[in-house]
């Protein structure tokens, strides 16, 4: 049994890999975390979720699909990730909320995140998901306000040619772990909960800056705003 201590404010991260569109995106792996603002995980879970993933053709507009046979399948074999229902994986967060008592939900780009979700939701289970109980905190948004305004972060993606094609910074959560490891080649695997744990990394790292936390979905006007600030420094 994990021995929970009340005292702590725990968060729920989640990773979600999809298929279909950027539009209309559905969840075909969910990668889930328990965490502290120390970073430290007390519970994580990869799930393959078998509504699409289950679906061939469908499976053809996933994003990585290349890793279907290289990643997925011999993870399925191994026991790296179980391949569960969407609402298996939905009952799953909810009995972790529960038990932690979580406050706090949140990804990387968390607005794509709850679209993904909220998207399989309504069109496996027929109903929409509500998220109203958390705080949602945008892991992307943290970064950007903490990490992404050190100027050792713009020189950085200088000096390493980590710059979007207009020639502003990254905010790639790739790149921001990149600047936290010092290692410009490290490759992120772009799978639920791999990508689950250089998130909780960097929101450890954002928290420990010790500056205000910025809650609600990912607000786009504040990043593209930091975009042209981060570029200027």
């Amino acid at each position: 049994m994990t021995k929970i201590d009340k005292r702590k404010k725990y968060i729920m991260v989640v990773d979600t890999e999809t298929a279909n569109s950027l539009e209309y995106p559905v969840v075909y792996d969910l990668g889930i975390a328990i965490t502290d603002k120390t970073g430290k995980i007390y519970e994580s879970y990869s799930f393959v979720i078998s509504d699409v993933y289950d679906i061939p053709g469908l499976m053809e507009t996933a994003y990585y699909k290349e890793k279907i046979a290289t990643n997925y399948e011999p993870g399925l074999a191994s026991g790296k990730y179980q391949k569960v229902s969407f609402s298996y994986a939905l009952d799953k967060m909810m009995e972790l909320s529960q038990k932690y008592d979580i406050k706090q939900f949140s990804a990387y780009n968390v607005n794509f995140d709850l679209r993904a979700l909220n998207n399989t939701a309504w069109t496996y289970l027929g109903y929409e998901l509500d998220f109203s109980s958390y705080d949602i905190v945008c892991i992307q948004e943290l970064a950007a306000s903490t990490l992404m305004t050190q100027k050792g972060y713009a020189r950085f993606c200088q000096e390493h040619s980590l710059m979007t094609d207009k020639g502003w910074l990254s905010q790639k959560a790739e790149n921001v772990y990149r600047y936290l490891l010092n290692c410009p080649t490290y490759v992120e695997e772009h799978t639920g909960l791999a990508d689950v744990q250089i998130e909780v990394a960097i929101m450890a790292r954002a928290y420990r800056q010790k500056k205000k936390v910025i809650k609600g979905s990912t607000n786009y006007q504040f990043l593209n705003k930091f975009h042209g600030i981060a570029c200027k420094g």
